[in-house]
């Protein structure tokens, strides 16, 4: 039964993973920070927008962890009355074999079965909020699995069938936000904000060559993961032959530190760092996608086309900002940016399986 003001018994229990999805990890907002400079990505939600919604759909604070599925989700069981709510991509999910409707709790009985199925529309990730949180350990800060480095979420892997995860208390819940409105419409085309840099022209690329860049429609390469999401398209126009003593390639530099969202020209193909991606590398990065649109690449599947557009400084300020309170909040903030149009959110719209 869907409802808004089901009261839910104060306590802990587990979930049991039935059947684990494609690739199922627990992962909560932020991740872990602080750990870039020595080669620890922050890892957590990569669509952090749907997930921040789904979050507050059950009443849980930001830091919540839940559960992160790509393209097949998981079978999970409970072990105590709980409130769920699905959010990003569409899945065709049930509970019961009942429609979960995206963007709206609702109250799963003990034993109840939750179904998150296929992905049957845009986009490639959904994420499963649960009142309380999933209450794994957390690692360095944080309870996110960082699969390339085996730590975080449960043991540092995806899910497997059969494992029990432990969930939070629920006496600290507030009122659940009613999130169905603001969920992102995806669709198979991307248009992401960049700034320029911290590499361009005129050391590494042709003069105009950064402009060329910015009007290239460019295909999601099948080579897309946490680590990094590989862009399709014409090849970039170089100021010189080669890296020097950095490499062969003119895309090659001394290694430098990368930033969330880079896109590095490895080689000539842009390749966009993704939240459990590495820290540094030997490749000029003429772009960085802003905070408040890295989401997108989540959601990208291979064969979308992507746009990029470039930004002032000042502007990504603004629009990051806004989307900071946004998440740190939703809450506070659904109104206000349902009325004024948050930058860069798509038109709000419910998505269903």
């Amino acid at each position: 039964m869907t409802t808004l003001d089901t009261p839910v018994p104060v306590g802990t229990g587990t979930m049991t993973v039935l059947a684990p999805g494609t690739q199922t990890t627990v992962q909560d907002l932020a991740g872990r920070g602080g750990l870039w400079d020595v080669g620890v990505p922050p890892s957590g939600a990569w669509d952090d927008l749907s997930f921040a919604l789904a979050n507050a759909a059950v009443g849980n604070p930001p830091g919540a962890a839940g559960l992160e599925a790509v393209l097949t989700g998981p079978v999970l069981r409970f072990g105590r009355r709980v409130t769920v709510c699905l959010a990003g991509a569409a899945f065709h999910a049930t509970v019961d074999g009942r429609p979960l409707w995206p963007g709206v709790m609702t109250t799963v009985a003990p034993g109840s079965v939750v179904d998150l199925g296929r992905c049957t529309g845009p986009g490639m990730r959904a994420y499963l909020a649960v009142g309380g949180g999933v209450a794994v350990p957390e690692v360095f800060g944080s309870r996110a699995t960082f699969l390339l480095g085996g730590f975080g979420g449960l043991d540092g892997r995806a899910l497997a069938a059969g494992d029990v995860l432990p969930l939070g208390r629920t006496e600290n819940l507030v009122a659940p936000a009613d999130v169905a409105s603001l969920l992102p419409r995806l669709g198979t085309e991307w248009t992401v904000r960049v700034l320029a840099g911290p590499h361009g022209a005129p050391e590494y690329l042709a003069e105009d060559a950064a402009a060329d860049l910015l009007a290239a429609a460019w295909t999601v390469d099948h080579r897309a993961d946490r680590t990094g999401v590989r862009l399709s398209g014409p090849a970039p126009r170089w100021a010189r032959r080669d890296g020097g003593e950095a490499g062969l390639h003119p895309s090659n530099i001394h290694d430098s530190a990368y930033p969330v969202g880079g896109i590095m020209l490895s080689g000539d193909t842009p390749v966009v760092v993704g939240p459990d991606g590495p820290s540094l590398g030997g490749f000029v990065v003429p772009f960085t996608v802003i905070r408040a649109d890295r989401w997108m690449f989540a959601q990208a599947r291979p064969g979308d086309t992507v746009r990029l557009v470039l930004v002032s400084p000042e502007e990504a300020g603004k629009i990051n900002e806004e989307r900071a309170a946004l998440l740190a909040d939703p809450r506070a903030a659904v109104a206000a940016e349902f009325e004024r149009g948050l930058a860069g959110l798509p038109a709000p719209a419910p998505v269903q399986p």
